[in-house]
């Protein structure tokens, strides 16, 4: 699936979840939201959906280093690419 969200936006989100007690197991979309899903929680997050795919597996992601790219970026959309077991963020400057 690719979508597209705000980096800010995306760091609070992920920011909510201890990653490295509960990695994000599962993606899934509804029409406007994505939901990451760990053992303890989900959560939704508004985003604008270009390629849709109803779950993706995630198991063995580093979403830390996710975490870490939005952390340290200024506000900007930026574009997930989610296949399983796997995420590409893309910035455009």
């Amino acid at each position: 699936m690719k979508i597209l969200v705000s980096s800010k936006r995306l760091a609070e989100k992920l920011n909510e979840i201890d990653l490295s007690k509960h990695p994000i197991e599962r993606i899934f979309v509804n029409s406007d939201e994505i939901v990451f899903v760990t053992k303890n929680k989900n959560i939704s997050l508004w985003c604008e959906i270009f390629e849709f795919e109803p779950k993706v597996e995630q198991r063995g992601v580093r979403w830390d280093w996710v975490v870490k790219l939005v952390n340290s970026v200024s506000e900007q959309s930026i574009v997930l690419n989610i296949i399983t077991n796997t995420v590409q963020v893309i910035f455009q400057y």
